[in-house]
């Protein structure tokens, strides 16, 4: 599988990838449909329901990328076993594969994760406080406790 050319993670049971694809299996799945049927139907619960789906579709592909970098990237593509010993730049590989799986797989592909919500999340924060702002009911204020 591509997967495990990509992430030894998958192939030797990491916690990490395991635990976020659950989560995205039994959390995000149930979510995301209903965050879709909210958005389709125009509900009122579309926008508060795409800033907690985001916000899980950020934190997973953080997670996910930052255990990775925390414990070397030993699990990915990118150094060559056999390297220059305390010059991690010395151990990149310059090759199609490594190009492939570790800049476009691993970064670029990861970086999508969370540059599309943000910018969805953003959005929908937005229409948020403008909702909450069109309001008509105001909060009790010091000029109101005036008998």
């Amino acid at each position: 599988s591509q997967y495990q050319i990509l992430d030894r993670r998958f192939i030797n049971h990491h916690s990490v990838p395991w635990t976020v694809g659950m989560i995205e299996l039994i959390l995000m799945q149930p979510l995301c449909l209903w965050t879709l049927y909210a958005i389709v139907t125009k509900s009122p619960y579309r926008f508060p329901l795409e800033c907690v789906v985001t916000t899980l579709h950020m934190m997973g592909a953080v997670i996910f990328v930052a255990a990775e970098v925390y414990e070397g990237q030993f699990n990915v593509p990118a150094l060559d076993p056999i390297g220059v010993e305390g010059n991690r730049f010395g151990n990149v590989k310059w090759s199609h594969d490594q190009f492939v799986y570790y800049w476009f797989g691993f970064w670029i592909c990861n970086s999508i994760w969370i540059v599309v919500p943000l910018y969805r999340l953003q959005r929908a924060m937005q229409e948020c406080a403008r909702a909450l702002a069109s309001t008509t009911t105001t909060w009790p204020t010091t000029a109101a406790k005036k008998d």
